[in-house]
């Protein structure tokens, strides 16, 4: 068998090309279809609006009388319950219409418009309408005799107008729960006008507090019955104090909930998540939380006029604080662009999440993806990567020893294209559904050289079998020399068969098994065609070399699982 120079450079290129690496990162690369910076991320930035919330604003609680009601995500259905009492019940909203502090809100909502917040109006009158409130019913029964001006200080709106049928006047007024509570001296319960006390007041003022902290946009609701005798001009002061409280409706958009499950996946990953975002501090947080996206224990959120003061330096040095969360919360576009900067140039891989519900999804199942196809390809990797070690290994021995060549270049080309090559696929097949953990897997060198000593002992040891000595050009038969190297080749892939199943872990992967059974028919023929006709005891030889290199990796972790479970 020639043994030349020629032949064994070009047997030692072979062992460094990694064929059936090659040939499965084009196969991945063709078939599946990802954004590979997807994989790379180490950071989400997100909005709020439309992107962690459903964007659509809706009724969610509504203060009357002595009563609070929850809306749960179905408008007909809601929470009834007696503040008093504590008494909670399930009823339809337009069981709402029958109480008169619902009427005088939606009379109010109906006869008071404020054009700044056209859309919230919307919104509420749509409520009353489910609530079986007939807003041009309402449009009829009253005539609207003056509006007071309002504007971005006042933060409430006033109109007086005038119930046709009993020609009772009245001033109507919505607006901020603050100023209006401000000019409020009675509260308006079970059709008794009761004063609000300072003990009261303050009661009201911790009620309207929490909503807000809790996300909610809070529109409040009062009124004033007025003399009956119509005056030429209605005034501010005249109209816009002495109120009596009604209640108030608190307003939020329709939280994401099922992103919770992608928000998780995405911290599981190790990846920081930041929200940046118009909406009001409040609401950011209450979002947030919700969604766990920051821990309530440790968190700062940030306004944009805050922002300002601080420059660079310190907002770098902020953001380096990996345990730390951060909301950014009333934000314009350049600052969020200046936020995202500072990200990237620590060094930051940054997927956007912008106005699109399924953003938080797609970059959670695009991470995940990437994820897994890196996890298979470091597994594909180390598989190919440990065979090419020990060829390459065992070959520079057989030319330091002075031995004929263990593997020829023909074979090597075997090895990978029908041993290495499908098992590696399958292996895939498999790590792109499920999450395979190989701690050892990164020790690639480590087990190569294991590889190659194990192949290296039984090759040597064959060939003084039949008379060659270590260091000096002895000749020793063909059909020897073909056994020697037949054992080799056999060995490797026997190893390479049972590391694929080891890589695969416990899980079941049919594909490998088949792979597997077939690369056994594979060598069976090759054996039967093309190698040596081996003895009982060269198969003996191979199984018991096999049978070492596995004790040798399996008998550590089993005695790392014993002393780990003492019952075991």
């Amino acid at each position: 068998m020639p043994n030349d120079l020629t032949l064994q450079i070009a047997t030692l290129a072979g062992a460094f090309i990694p064929l059936s690496l090659i040939i499965t990162h084009l196969a991945n690369k063709f078939f599946y279809k990802y954004n590979p910076k997807l994989s790379r991320i180490t950071t989400v930035c997100t909005s709020i609006r439309g992107t962690l919330t459903k964007g659509q604003l809706k009724v969610k609680s509504v203060i009357f009388d002595k009563y609070k009601a929850y809306f749960d995500e179905e408008d007909e259905l809601l929470q009834l319950e007696d503040i008093e009492t504590k008494d909670n019940h399930t009823i339809e909203a337009r069981e709402l219409q029958k109480d008169p502090s619902i009427k005088l809100m939606a009379t109010i909502t109906s006869l008071c418009r404020y054009k700044k917040i056209e859309k919230i109006e919307k919104i509420l009158l749509g409520f009353f309408k489910t609530c079986a409130i007939d807003d041009q019913q309402i449009q009829h029964s009253y005539e609207i005799i003056s509006s007071m001006p309002t504007d971005e200080d006042k933060k409430f709106s006033t109109v007086v107008a005038i119930k046709k049928k009993s020609a009772e006047i009245f001033a109507l007024s919505k607006g901020n729960p603050y100023k209006i509570l401000e000019r409020c001296q009675r509260m308006l319960i079970q059709g008794k006008k009761v004063e609000i006390d300072s003990q009261l007041r303050r009661k009201l003022k911790k009620k309207i507090e929490k909503r807000m902290k809790s996300g909610e946009k809070i529109i409040c609701f009062a009124f004033k019955a007025l003399p009956k005798k119509r005056l030429e001009n209605y005034n501010e002061s005249f109209t816009e104090n002495d109120l009596v409280l009604i209640g108030w409706m608190g307003l939020s958009d329709r939280i994401n909930i099922e992103l919770t499950k992608y928000i998780e996946k995405i911290k599981e990953a190790g990846i920081k998540i930041y929200v940046i975002s118009k909406a009001k501090e409040r609401k950011a947080i209450a979002t947030s939380q919700a969604l766990k996206i920051i821990n309530p224990n440790y968190f700062e959120a940030i306004v944009g006029k805050d922002l300002l003061d601080i420059n660079d330096q310190k907002l770098q040095k902020m953001l380096s604080n990996k345990e730390k969360d951060y909301i950014f919360a009333e934000t314009s576009e350049e600052q969020k662009d200046r936020i995202i900067q500072i990200l990237q140039s620590e060094g930051k891989i940054i997927a956007y999440a912008n106005d699109d519900e399924n953003g938080i999804k797609t970059i959670c199942q695009g991470i995940e993806n990437g994820q897994k196809l890196k996890e298979m390809r470091e597994i594909i990797s180390y598989h190919s990567i440990t065979s090419k070690i020990s060829e390459i290994a065992i070959l520079l021995l057989a030319l330091i020893l002075k031995a004929p060549m263990p593997l020829t270049l023909s074979l090597i080309i075997v090895l990978d294209l029908f041993i290495n090559l499908p098992l590696e696929l399958a292996l895939g097949k498999n790590n792109l559904n499920k999450k395979t953990e190989n701690p050892d897997r990164k020790n690639a060198l480590k087990n190569g050289l294991l590889i190659s000593l194990i192949l290296a002992i039984t090759y040597f040891w064959s060939l003084t079998r039949f008379g060659w000595i270590p260091f000096q050009a002895t000749t020793i038969g063909d059909s020897a020399l073909l056994g020697s190297i037949s054992i080799t080749f056999l060995l490797l892939s026997f190893i390479q068969i049972y590391n694929a199943n080891r890589l695969n872990g416990k899980h079941q992967n049919p594909y490998l098994i088949l792979t597997s059974i077939i690369s056994i028919m594979i060598l069976y023929i090759i054996t039967q065609l093309y190698l040596s006709d081996l003895t009982i005891v060269d198969w003996g030889i191979i199984l018991f070399a096999l049978l070492i290199y596995i004790l040798i990796i399996e008998l550590p972790k089993h005695l790392r699982r014993k002393n780990a479970d003492p019952l075991q």
